[in-house]
């Protein structure tokens, strides 16, 4: 019996895009490779997964001829190149379960893939229960802040999650930490959570939401899981284990100098400063005085140097001081959109904190550390 349906190209490729981040394009077993595609009560569903995440999303239908509900693994890399190629128009489906055949019509041609038995596919956990209510864009902004600072190297994989920590009253700090950086966000959600908890979601799960989180979002978690829904779109993954290092005691709690500065000016002094740094440690000084911020950079191998000067205000004993250019640039955008930045630091060789200047405004040192919305973190480098 041959089951078809109508789509548009369109919604195939946005609910195809959602889904094809998270498979791989080589797995141990072949199955993981294919999006599993099925139809069930007129609502066709896509969903990968590497083993480690799951995302299910549905397309809408224009119409369907299908009696019976039927699952395909369809190749993914394949349909993905495929949708690409196609122009807009409305597509037509049909599948053969007795010759495991999913053939595609379009204005153009028909096309027919070779599908895998559903069978092959691992078992699909379920998603754990929803706790929370979030509006998409702030944790989506929230994630931007913190997300750069993760670390990328699987021997520390610990630093590779994010730590979402959820309070009863709905409130998550999220934080993450490279052992060089590290960034910290905070936003408000709707509900609340029976008891206070620790959630450290691999970055790559959270990537993944960064592509979905629109509108509302909808968070959730057991012991082992953690789960985020956007409309018709569900992420879900298994959370990291590890003891999150104490990221509370790094953080300055008083400083001895204090600088600030407009933020865009600091940020393209940096990339201009930045191409005269050693491709290898990509050091910039920044000599903070009275006057003002003194930017230099200086390649010993080709003679090349550079060196800027901006105003700032700046209070404290003269500081010079390095950066990695690039984990400094981070720094600086994760406090976006604000106008004007507030540096508290202490000694050279000490962490040194960014904050958005509005949240200093009547301190007159380093803010609480609850009181702050978001904050970035960065260890120097040795001169």
């Amino acid at each position: 019996m041959e089951h078809a349906f109508q789509t548009a190209a369109s919604a195939l490729r946005e609910g195809l895009s959602t889904v094809l981040p998270v498979i791989p394009s080589r797995a141990v077993i072949a199955a993981l490779e294919h999006l599993r595609l099925s139809l069930n009560g007129g609502v066709l569903e896509l969903l990968g997964s590497d083993m480690e995440a799951w995302v299910r999303t549905t397309v809408p239908l224009e119409s369907s001829t299908a009696q019976d509900n039927w699952t395909a693994l369809v190749p993914a890399k394949l349909l993905a190149s495929l949708l690409r190629t196609l122009p807009e128009s409305t597509l037509r489906w049909s599948y053969a379960p007795e010759s495991s055949t999913l053939t595609i019509e379009s204005a153009t041609g028909r096309y027919a893939l070779q599908t895998l038995a559903a069978e092959e596919y691992p078992s699909v956990p379920e998603p754990p229960p929803l706790h929370l209510r979030l509006d998409g864009t702030e944790f989506r902004e929230a994630l931007r802040r913190v997300l750069y600072a993760t670390a990328t190297d699987d021997y520390r994989q610990v630093l590779t999650g994010v730590l979402l920590e959820v309070g009863t009253d709905g409130t998550i700090t999220a934080v993450a930490t490279d052992g060089y950086r590290l960034g910290l966000a905070r936003i408000r959600g709707e509900g609340q959570a029976e008891e206070a908890r620790e959630l450290l979601v691999p970055a790559a799960l959270l990537k993944l939401v960064v592509r979905s989180a629109e509108g509302e979002l909808r968070l959730g978690w057991d012991a082992t899981r953690v789960c985020f829904a956007a409309g018709s779109t569900t992420i879900w993954g298994t959370l990291l284990t590890e003891q999150y290092p104490n990221w509370r005691s790094v953080i300055p709690t008083a400083s001895t100098r204090r600088a600030v500065f407009e933020r865009k000016s600091l940020e393209e002094a940096l990339k201009r400063v930045a191409l005269f740094a050693p491709h290898t440690a990509r050091v910039v000084r920044l000599n903070f005085t009275a006057q003002g911020v003194r930017l230099s950079a200086q390649d010993e191998g080709s003679g090349h140097r550079a060196e800027e000067f901006l105003p700032c205000q700046y209070e404290g004993e003269e500081l010079l001081i390095g950066f990695n250019a690039e984990y400094l640039q981070d720094a600086l955008d994760a406090l976006a959109p604000a106008s004007a930045v507030t540096m508290f630091a202490t000694e050279p060789n000490r962490a040194v904190m960014f904050l958005d200047a509005a949240a200093t405004e009547g301190h007159s040192d380093v803010p609480p550390l609850e009181e702050l919305p978001a904050l970035a973190l960065l260890m120097p480098m040795r001169l």
